[in-house]
């Protein structure tokens, strides 16, 4: 957490996950309190991945950086279906989360 941000996935290289794996993280604190963060990220398909991130309870600003590897960036991204130009690179920036989003991308 930073200037009350949470980053999500920051310390993950791109070779921890392939395609057809997964990672995840259940009920894990953070230091913003009682503010718990679960996620699942997935990688279905070679350019694409979907992460379902739960952050109970309060609403805060999550950053995730997808590890797609140097040279890739995202090309397009949904929250909850919806798209979103919030990306920069690998990285995107989601404002007021609370609760459950997905989180669906496709690189190059």
């Amino acid at each position: 957490v930073q200037d009350h941000k949470l980053f999500v996935l920051s310390g993950i290289l791109a070779d921890w996950i392939s395609v057809g794996e997964h990672l995840s993280v259940g009920q894990a604190p953070t230091t913003l309190g009682k503010d718990l963060v679960s996620f699942r990220l997935t990688y279905p398909h070679t350019g694409r991945m979907v992460m379902d991130l739960t952050l109970l309870p309060a609403p805060i600003d999550a950053v995730v950086r997808f590890p797609i590897g140097e040279g890739h960036k995202i090309v397009s991204a949904k929250i909850n279906g919806k798209p979103t130009e919030s990306i920069l690179g690998s990285t995107m920036t989601i404002h007021n989360v609370r609760g459950h989003v997905l989180i669906a991308i496709k690189f190059k």
